[in-house]
């Protein structure tokens, strides 16, 4: 084949597989990503060693996966539902996330506006998770639309004044109660529960949905519960996948929560109609 055939072939095969890979995010193989979410950027250590590792109680949390960058991004906006609604609040509102994995993004993110965010997972992310939440919250680079000196003094503020902290929780085997009184939290549920990406296998969909249940359900040791603690609000992020998954997951969940889908103009471009993802 000589290089004018050669040449010919590459570019056929190349409109066969469409745009390249323009963000690094969307790599689960790259070891590092520089993400910039609104006015801060992220250095994301991961490992793709661990992902493909024969690790019996799931390897999921040891990357980043796609449609977390899109979700921190959405949640700083200011047509973000929750936003508009006043739900961030830095003196009231506590945070708990689901299978948060290896880069704590979106507690990152939104921990400077509430007064908690709990990332949780399962123990075995603990190592490369802290390395990325120290790194982001002491060595933050700022974004090149704004002067240096200025966003490095604000970045350096947020990360000082409100930080995420882990939990270990195993949806199987731990309760969420153990979590909530280790957080002062032992008569109330948090204001709002994230989970980005987690619903990928049927098997857990039973765990992942007695955990959320026990979350929204305020516990005491006393026979009285704050009178007007109010709702918990889920919110569930997926990347769309298998259907038959995501309905099961769906059809159970609505058993005991009202659910609502939220609509392409309620969400950001990234998020929106036709790029394969959906939130509740």
């Amino acid at each position: 084949m000589d290089h004018s055939d050669a040449r010919s072939t590459i570019e056929h095969i190349l409109t066969q597989l469409g745009e390249p890979i323009e963000d690094p995010d969307e790599d689960p193989q790259a070891t590092h990503l520089d993400l910039d979410i609104g006015p801060r950027t992220f250095s994301i250590t991961q490992s793709p060693g661990l992902l493909t590792s024969s690790r019996n109680t799931g390897t999921t949390g040891a990357v980043l996966w796609k449609i977390t960058p899109h979700i921190a991004r959405w949640l700083l906006s200011a047509n973000n539902p929750l936003r508009s609604a006043g739900l961030f609040s830095p003196t009231s509102t506590t945070v708990v996330e689901l299978g948060c994995g290896i880069s704590g993004l979106l507690g990152l993110t939104l921990a400077p506006e509430v007064k908690q965010y709990i990332l949780t997972d399962q123990p075995y992310i603990s190592k490369l998770l802290h390395q990325n939440l120290s790194a982001n919250t002491h060595t933050q680079q700022p974004t090149k639309s704004r002067p240096a000196s200025h966003q490095k003094q604000r970045l350096k503020a947020a990360a000082a004044t409100s930080a995420p902290i882990f939990k270990p929780l195993d949806w199987e085997t731990d309760s969420p109660s153990h979590l909530l009184t280790s957080l002062s939290l032992p008569h109330s549920s948090p204001s709002l529960v994230i989970a980005c990406d987690c619903i990928y296998n049927d098997h857990l969909i039973p765990s992942f949905i007695s955990t959320c249940i026990d979350l929204a359900t305020p516990t005491t040791t006393s026979q009285s519960v704050l009178p007007h603690q109010p709702p918990t609000i889920f919110l569930i992020a997926q990347q769309l996948r298998s259907q038959d998954i995501l309905q099961a997951w769906l059809e159970a969940f609505m058993r005991h929560f009202t659910v609502w889908r939220v609509p392409g103009e309620g969400l950001s471009e990234e998020l929106g109609e036709g790029k394969g993802f959906v939130v509740h």
